[in-house]
Formats: C-alpha cells, structure tokens, sequence
C-alpha cells in the first residue's frame, strides 16, 4: 500500500513538473506586471495593407493589432508615436485590448512620459470589461501606491 502511494505521489510530481515547465511564460516588467505591447517581431496576422484600410474606417480592433505592429517592429519602421495614435484611437471606441495597450504605455514610459494615473485610468476601463491582465496590472499599481486608485 505505501509503495502504491509513492508511485502516486511521484506521478503527481512528475505531472506538475511537466505541466509547469511547458507553461508559457509572461513577460513581466520590473514591477512584476504583465505587459502585452510585443517586444518581439511575429509574424502579422492580416496584411499590413489591410489593416491599415481597416484601421482608417474606424476599426478598432484593426487599429489596436496596427498599434501592436508599430510598437513591436514587425513593420520596418516602428513608431511608439504611431503605436499611441491608433491605440488612442481604438480605446476611445471602447476597446479593451487598446486601453489595456495603453496602461501599459503609461506606466513603462514606452514613447510617452511615465504617468501612473493614467495608467491606472486605461487599466480601469479594460477591466471594467473583464480584461484578465489590466485587472491584475491595476492590482498590483493599486497596492504600490493606493492614492492612485481612490
């Protein structure tokens, strides 16, 4: 019976192992909170023609995924400027994933000046609509400084 729950206990740890090694890792900035603005150079999903004709009519999900490519440099000439312009333009429509783009702005300084304020402010809106990621940003802002989230 003991060895039946060694092999048990065992098997449990080798599936947690295997289970925590494969987990895709977030990244984190210093503060330890998520950030979704993209460091690294993906492979667009829609063309950037397209996109840009979407994100002209007034797309906003078009305009938050033209942000992402001109934040992140999959385009050949990145512009944190253009990337605030169009996720600006899209958070004003109500898009969650921009206002939460934009929190992260805010509070890495990435083409704009630090503003915690406004970071918290985006982070409301995007989990005011059940944004996993802002909720937890604004989290963690909020237990850093709470004279931020009054």
């Amino acid at each position: 019976m003991k060895k039946i729950i060694l092999g048990l206990i065992v098997l449990i740890v080798v599936v947690g192992i295997i289970i925590f090694v494969n987990k895709p890792l977030s990244s984190n900035d210093s503060n330890g909170s998520k950030q979704n603005v993209q460091n690294n150079k993906e492979k667009p999903k829609q063309g950037f023609e397209t996109l840009q004709e979407k994100a002209k009519k007034g797309d906003s999900k078009a305009q938050n995924e033209l942000g992402n490519m001109y934040a992140n440099g999959s385009i050949s000439d990145p512009s944190n400027k253009e990337a605030l312009k169009l996720f600006e333009q899209s958070a004003n429509q109500g898009y969650a994933e921009a206002q939460y783009n934009l929190g992260t702005m805010y509070q890495n300084a990435i083409g704009v000046d630090q503003d915690l304020r406004k970071a918290v402010m985006y982070y409301k809106l995007a989990a005011n609509q059940g944004h996993k990621e802002a909720k937890e940003n604004l989290e963690i802002l909020c237990e850093q400084d709470s004279t931020l989230c009054k």
